[in-house]
């Protein structure tokens, strides 16, 4: 294309508010127009409040004991689908794209739909807590509704091969529709080697620092978090562990050797300056997360040339690479395996350096919003062509 690609922006919340989605939602179309890009913004949209609904949620929730997704209701996405119609039949746009895709699972447009997303309904169903025992409605309203959209969306972007695969198999949306772009990391640019070095060696010689951060306790492994340093400790190895985010769980009992340093407000310049002092200043981020679609925070650490030990579950294996920017374990492994691996990179400093370096290369060729937002707009440009072309 001679002109820059023009893409409708869709989202039902507002994409201008940085705090929606982790931040997703506004880094990405920020991203999008700095890879060259023209990005029209369409939302937030009008939310459909009907007594019908609230009484359905309220008796599922109270009466039943189940958990209801509302915003996956037919009747919910149909609402959105009618407002995009109307708003994208005013717009000279080449392709509409959604992030999450919600409002586009109903929407019969003439233009190419696109959604860029980090898990399919099949993906969140028994994975999260908030995910198990839903309303026998809201399950079958989630996957109607996600075949509607895959169905629909001429492009599929997804951040993890896991998710892409429940496209694929659980959905059935041609391979050939499906395509693997990570998210990037709220972060600012990408600093130097030279400073990257500098903050590596600067990282103490007489304590070892592990980083926790995140905002759920047991779904996050705060508690394998504190076994792995507990087993470190017994190897007589100077651990510290800060936990940042979540509380422990009532009644955890919180070794001295772990820091609760509480919740940082990333969205504020002071938290953001605390995180990033803490992910200079620790040598390992461990995060042994039980489910997860694509945690951004190991992008945060890669941008850091930190490390990160986590685990092999959703779309993990797609940000952390093994042997690249951290270390994969299964996650029933024990916390001595988890040490084993720590200890070894604490004791061959050379090791540890080249894999800080190794993590903080990787982090400025896949897990920047620029690398990820190029790659994306490479791709929605070409299925513009492919559209244009008559081409599947």
């Amino acid at each position: 294309m001679s002109r820059p690609l023009r893409i409708a922006y869709v989202a039902y919340y507002d994409p201008m508010d940085i705090s929606q989605w982790s931040g997703i939602g506004y880094h990405m179309h920020r991203a999008l127009e700095e890879a060259g890009a023209e990005v029209t913004l369409v939302g937030p949209l009008k939310k459909l409040y009907h007594p019908l609904n609230a009484f359905r949620y309220l008796w599922n929730s109270k009466v039943r004991g189940y958990k209801d997704h509302p915003q996956r209701d037919k009747g919910f996405l149909r609402h959105y689908a009618r407002q995009v119609e109307r708003i994208i039949a005013g717009l000279d746009v080449d392709i509409v794209l959604g992030p999450g895709g919600l409002p586009l699972a109903y929407a019969d447009l003439d233009k190419p739909m696109a959604v860029w997303t980090d898990a399919t309904w099949a993906n969140l169903i028994g994975y999260y807590d908030a995910f198990t025992n839903v309303s026998p409605r809201s399950i079958r309203d989630g996957h109607a509704g996600e075949k509607a959209l895959l169905e629909r969306c001429y492009r599929a972007i997804f951040s993890s091969r896991w998710a892409a695969d429940s496209a694929r198999d659980i959905y059935g949306c041609p391979e050939h529709k499906l395509e693997v772009i990570g998210l990037g990391a709220n972060v600012p640019d990408q600093r130097s080697q030279e400073e990257i070095e500098r903050v590596v060696d600067a990282r103490p010689q007489d304590e070892l620092r592990l980083l926790f951060l995140g905002v759920q306790w047991h779904r996050k492994g705060g508690d394998i978090a504190i076994a792995v340093g507990e087993e470190l400790q017994k190897r007589g190895l100077p651990v510290r562990l800060d936990l940042v985010g979540a509380a422990p769980d009532p009644g955890t009992a919180i070794p001295p050797f772990a820091n609760e340093v509480g919740f940082i407000k990333k969205s504020t310049p002071e938290g953001m300056a605390r995180i990033a002092s803490l992910l200079d200043e620790s040598h390992f981020m461990i995060l042994p997360t039980r489910a997860d679609c694509t945690p951004i925070v190991f992008n945060e650490a890669s941008s850091a040339g930190l490390p990160v030990m986590t685990t092999r579950t959703g779309g993990v294996p797609t940000v952390v690479r093994e042997g690249t920017n951290g270390h994969l374990f299964d996650i029933d492994a024990d916390p001595s395996r988890w040490a084993d691996r720590i200890e070894q990179l604490w004791d061959d400093r050379d090791a540890y350096r080249t894999l800080c370096l190794d993590a903080w290369r990787d982090f400025g060729e896949r897990l920047t919003w620029k690398a990820t937002a190029e790659h994306a707009v490479r791709f929605l440009t070409r299925a513009v062509e492919d559209h244009k072309a008559g081409r599947p």
